[in-house]
């Protein structure tokens, strides 16, 4: 297992001391593995919380078949996981023809920045 060095009590101590975690619970997290299919809207968060937890090594699948031209990218879909199943499932997403972003002829071409109240609080 991974020694501690001197800043690492103080960065994971909300997880030291913990008693479901605790240092043996961290030092587990220190050597863990995790692969994150996609680093998207899910994939990111999910990497940024396991790395801040103190797993080290997180390669994303998307990613690695990107930037290596290994397989076909999963750029119609989806790939959701059932963890209490623990099964994956593939959901085709249908391109539209007449998308004004995507389709045959995009009306929409740029990304235009406008102000808008995201929450308001009366």
């Amino acid at each position: 297992m991974t020694e501690f060095t001197e800043e690492r009590p103080g960065r994971y101590s909300p997880h030291i001391l913990r008693d479901d975690v605790g240092v043996n619970g961290q030092e587990k997290l220190f050597a863990a593995k995790a692969l994150i299919i996609g680093a998207g809207g899910l994939g990111s968060p999910a990497g940024l919380y396991l790395t801040a937890a103190g797993v080290r090594t997180i390669p994303t699948a998307e990613a690695l078949q990107c930037v290596t031209g290994a397989e076909e990218l999963l750029t119609s879909g989806l790939l959701t996981f059932d963890a209490r199943n623990m099964t994956f499932r593939t959901i085709r997403l249908i391109k539209h023809e007449e998308c004004p972003v995507c389709g045959h002829h995009p009306g929409i071409t740029e990304l235009v920045g406008a102000e808008q109240t995201a929450c308001s609080l009366h």
